[in-house]
C-alpha cells in the first residue's frame, strides 16, 4: 500500500529545444504504510498521524552563488519566496541531526530515500544545503534582517540576492532569504502579492521571484507554468515553467479567472485561488448535483489532502454512506462501496472528474477519508484543494494575466507536444462559460441553505467528461445562484441514489 503523500524529486532541468521554455522531469517518492506502521504504537495512533500530519513536497536540486553552492528545497505554488538554510546555524544543525522517524512535517523531506533523479551528495544541513555567503563572489546582502518582518522567535537570517541555477539554466540577481532557524527550505513561485516581505508590511515593495525574473530575462515570454502530477500508482511528473504539454492532459484546457488579480492589493493576490461553482456527484449512470453556488478554492500543492466547509463535510459523507469512526474522529467506507463514485468540481465552466477513491487512503482493510473541515468559522468559506485533488487535474499557472487553465490529466502516454505560452494566454485554452461569475469579498456566502429539487444539469450532462466553455450565450444558467450562498441540491435524489 502507498502513503499518499509526496516527496517529489525535481531535476532533469533542461531548456526545451527552440522554444523558450525551462522543464523539469520529477520523480514522486512515496513510502508504504506497512512501512510506516511499524514505527507507530497502534492502528488508531498511525490514522491520527496521517489526518493530522500528512504533506506534499515537490523537492528540486538548486544552486545559488558563484562558484555554486548546491541545494535541496521544496517547490511550492502556496508561497512566493525562496529561503534556504544558514550554513552553521541553529536550523542547519536541526536538520543534520534529524531522522526518518516522521513524527514531523520536516522529517518527510530530510531522512527520505533520494531518487534516481536527486543530487544525493549534496552537503550540509543533512543533505539538504547550507549558504555560505563569504564563499560566492556575486553574493549581496539586503540589510533588512528577518526580524524586521517576523515578530516570533524563529524569525532569524536575512534577505540577499545573488546567481540561482538549476543545472545549466541561471537566473541571475535573484532575491532570497537566508534562515537561522528550523524550518523547511522553499522554493516559491507562486504570486508576487504572497512574498512574505509585502505581506507583513504592504507598504513595501514587492519584487521579482523565480518566474518573473525567468521571463524579465528572457528564458520564457511569461511568468507562467504548468503542473502534471501522475496518478497514485505511478512516481513521475514535471513542471513547464513558460509551456504546456497536451500529450499531458484530455480535453480542452479551460481558462478561469483567479480570485486575485495584478492588483497585489486585492483580497486574494497572493494565492492561487479559483470560484468554485458546482459539485456533481456520480455513481454508475446516476448523477446529481451536490452543492452549487459560488465558493473560492484554493489550490494547495503542498496539503496531501483537500478540506471542505464544515456544512458539506458531513453532508458529503452521509450521502456517500461513510461511516464515523470515533477513535480518528474521521469518516470511513467499505473500498468495495466507492469504487465507481466520483465528484466532479465545476470551476465556471472548467470541470475536473476526481474518483472517490483517490480521495482516501487505505488502512486495515478501511478506505479511510482523507477529506478534513476548518473548525474554526474564520477559516470555513473556503475549500483547500490538495494533491489528492491536483492529481487528476493539468493545471496551468499564469502570473501575468492572473488565470488559471484546467484540464483533466490524461495517462501521459503519448508523444511530448510542448507550446509556449505567451502573454496573449495558454495556447488553444479556452476561456470558461462563466469566466466572469468570480468569487469575491463582498460576494462570498454568509450561510449554507439546503435546497431540495434537483439542479439544471441533467444525468446526461453530468455524466460527460467535457468541460463547458464560454458560448455566446454567456449567462449563468437556471438555478445556479451565483453570489447568494452555497446551495447543496437534490438531498432526496442524492439518497435515491443507493450509494452502497
Amino acid at each position: 500500500m502507498k502513503l499518499f503523500k509526496v516527496i517529489a524529486a525535481l531535476a532533469l532541468l533542461e531548456r526545451v529545444k527552440g522554444l523558450k521554455i525551462v522543464q523539469h522531469n520529477f520523480d514522486v517518492l512515496r513510502r508504504s504504510h506497512d512501512e510506516t506502521l511499524s514505527k507507530r504504537d497502534s492502528s488508531v495512533d498511525y490514522a491520527e498521524f496521517v489526518l493530522n500530519n500528512a504533506v506534499t513536497h515537490y523537492q528540486l536540486n538548486i544552486s545559488i552563488g558563484t562558484p555554486p553552492q548546491d541545494f535541496l528545497v521544496v517547490l511550492d505554488t502556496g508561497s512566493s519566496d525562496l529561503f534556504v538554510f544558514e550554513d552553521g546555524s541553529e536550523g542547519c544543525s536541526q536538520a543534520a541531526n534529524a531522522t526518518s522517524t516522521e513524527t514531523t512535517a520536516t522529517n518527510l523531506v530530510y531522512g527520505s530515500t533520494p531518487s534516481a533523479y536527486i543530487d544525493a551528495t549534496v552537503s550540509g544541513c543533512g543533505g539538504v544545503g547550507g549558504f555560505d555567503a563569504n564563499a560566492s563572489s556575486t553574493f549581496n546582502k539586503n540589510e533588512t534582517s528577518f526580524a524586521d518582518y517576523f515578530n516570533y522567535k524563529n524569525g532569524t537570517g536575512y534577505w540577499a540576492y545573488d546567481v540561482v541555477s538549476v543545472n545549466n539554466v541561471s537566473v541571475g540577481e535573484m532575491s532570497f532569504g537566508v534562515y537561522a532557524a528550523n524550518f523547511t527550505p522553499v522554493l516559491g513561485i507562486g504570486p508576487i502579492g504572497g512574498e512574505l516581505s509585502y505581506v507583513t508590511y504592504p507598504d513595501n515593495e514587492t519584487y521579482q521571484n523565480l518566474p518573473m525574473k525567468m521571463a524579465e530575462q528572457g528564458l520564457i515570454n511569461t511568468p507562467s507554468y504548468s503542473i502534471f502530477l501522475a496518478n497514485s500508482e505511478k512516481n513521475e511528473g514535471s513542471i513547464l515553467f513558460g509551456g504546456v504539454d497536451s500529450s499531458k492532459y484530455d480535453g480542452d484546457l479551460i481558462t478561469v479567472k483567479s480570485a486575485g488579480s495584478a492588483d497585489i492589493t486585492s483580497n486574494y493576490a497572493g494565492s492561487w485561488s479559483i470560484t468554485l461553482s458546482e459539485i456533481t456527484l456520480q455513481k454508475n449512470d446516476e448523477a446529481a448535483v451536490f452543492a452549487e453556488g459560488r465558493y473560492l478554492a484554493l489550490l494547495k500543492s503542498s496539503a496531501a489532502f483537500s478540506t471542505f466547509p464544515s456544512a458539506l463535510y458531513d453532508n458529503l459523507h452521509n450521502f456517500t454512506n461513510a461511516t464515523w469512526d470515533e477513535d480518528i474522529d474521521q469518516y470511513y467506507y467499505d473500498c468495495d462501496q466507492i469504487s465507481n463514485t466520483t465528484l466532479t468540481f465545476d470551476f465556471t465552466g472548467a470541470k475536473i472528474q476526481v474518483p472517490l477513491t483517490s480521495l482516501v487512503f487505505k488502512h486495515a482493510g478501511k478506505c479511510i477519508s482523507g477529506i478534513k473541515t476548518h473548525y474554526d468559522y474564520n477559516y470555513d468559506a473556503y475549500f483547500s484543494l490538495g494533491d489528492d485533488f491536483l492529481r487528476n487535474a493539468y493545471v496551468v499557472y499564469d502570473l501575468h494575466n492572473y488565470e488559471i487553465s484546467l484540464a483533466q490529466a490524461s495517462d501521459a502516454t503519448g508523444t511530448e507536444s510542448i507550446r509556449e505560452i505567451t502573454k496573449k494566454g495558454v495556447p488553444s485554452a479556452k476561456k470558461a462559460k462563466h469566466y466572469s461569475s468570480t468569487y469575491t469579498l463582498n460576494s462570498g456566502p454568509d450561510q449554507i441553505t439546503a435546497a431540495s429539487s434537483l439542479s439544471y444539469y441533467s444525468t446526461a450532462l453530468i455524466a460527460s467528461s467535457g468541460s463547458s466553455a464560454e458560448s455566446s450565450k454567456g449567462d449563468a444558467p437556471p438555478n445556479i445562484t451565483y453570489g447568494s450562498g452555497l446551495l447543496l441540491s437534490a438531498f432526496t435524489f442524492l439518497a435515491a441514489l443507493c450509494l452502497t
